[in-house]
């Protein structure tokens, strides 16, 4: 079984989680994400600090050692924090993918589209659902 967190959150395609905290959202790539893409070797196109992306917008590009990945954001809101340690611990994507691992700190300005996110229970049983289909 893949590592999940259990106060994360998970886009519908598996792929991000976020994490509320307070007034503000943390979005990182998720364990399942993590281990499709391989090792991570850089990170970049990370957007501006109090810039405005909105829902399936790219959050930033992820180069592995299988691939380059565009991770696209999967909520609204402007970016009020960077994790800029990331940019060199490139490795914690794969290492503490929901701990250290997290990109950007968002404001969220439509709130109900929190309500398409996956609980921790509805992520495990879609990754179960896709190996179950895979094998």
């Amino acid at each position: 079984m893949r590592r999940v967190d259990e106060n994360a959150w998970y886009d519908p395609d598996l792929n991000t989680w976020i994490k509320r905290e307070g007034n503000y959202i943390l979005v990182g790539l998720s364990d399942w994400a993590q281990n499709v893409i391989g090792k991570v070797s850089s990170i970049y196109n990370l957007p501006r600090l109090h810039s405005s992306l909105t829902q399936n917008m790219m959050l930033c590009d992820i180069e592995s050692d299988k691939t380059v990945t565009e991770v696209i954001i999967p909520i609204s809101g402007e970016i009020i924090s960077l994790n800029n340690s990331l940019l060199t611990n490139v490795n914690w994507v794969n290492e503490s993918c929901y701990d250290k691992g997290w990109f950007v700190t968002v404001i969220p300005c439509d709130l109900t589209q929190l309500d398409q996110m996956l609980s921790p229970e509805q992520y495990k049983a879609a990754i179960d659902s896709f190996f179950r289909k895979s094998s």
